[in-house]
């Protein structure tokens, strides 16, 4: 009798941790060539790549019978303007060339896009970033209206954009987990520099907004 009242509790005890082990699953993906990596939920996929400077593109699952179509993906551009500046100019050259003018051609891969908000002197990776959300009209048929938040940070001599987006309806469901793999995005530098990139020379934290205070980064 109790044999099977010890098998009992051990099934018991295995199906109630099961769901909180896998919620504590996560993906790292590095890619070597790039010096980058992330991390995100398990239960995600990577699918295939479309534009030509993305290194990796990630699908939520389908959890609400609902096709929301939550998707981030993370794009990797060769920028050498700014190869002899000084790297204590990196947030002043970060709003001056990756602020509202640079949004509003980067939208215009989209189709009918508008940018609804842009902020500058926030944080991504290793560098001074800035956010814009954005929504446009999907592609697919039937027509969707999709809303996107995105980050740009120029650092060394690399503009890394992290994008994330889903239906509109659903945004503020899957915004959490965009901003969760955002955080474990890092990329390493080639060379380190003897100083701290933006440690040393910028007086106080590097902050994500997001868009409810609640929302913050600090690190």
């Amino acid at each position: 009798m109790s044999y099977y009242k010890s098998l009992f509790s051990f099934a018991f005890v295995a199906i109630v941790a099961f769901p909180v082990m896998a919620k504590a699953d996560v993906f790292v993906w590095k890619n070597q060539e790039k010096d980058v990596s992330l991390t995100f939920p398990d239960r995600w996929g990577i699918v295939s790549n479309i534009a030509y400077d993305e290194v990796l593109r990630i699908a939520a699952p389908v959890v609400t019978g609902q096709f929301e179509d939550a998707q981030c993906r993370l794009r990797i551009r060769d920028d050498g303007r700014f190869r002899m500046q000084p790297v204590s100019n990196s947030g002043p050259l970060q709003r001056e060339y990756f602020g509202l003018e640079f949004w509003d051609g980067y939208t215009d891969e989209y189709k009918h896009a508008a940018v609804n908000h842009v902020e500058n002197n926030t944080g991504f990776g290793r560098g001074f970033a800035s956010m814009a959300d954005i929504t446009y009209e999907g592609f697919d048929q039937p027509k969707s209206i999709r809303r996107a938040i995105v980050f740009a940070s120029h650092y060394q001599n690399k503009l890394y954009i992290y994008e994330c987006s889903a239906e509109q309806a659903a945004f503020d469901k899957w915004y959490p987990s965009f901003m969760s793999i955002l955080k474990s995005v890092d990329f390493k530098p080639m060379v380190p520099f003897k100083r701290g990139y933006y440690r040393d020379f910028y007086d106080g934290e590097t902050v994500i907004h997001g868009r409810r205070e609640i929302d913050d980064y600090t690190f």
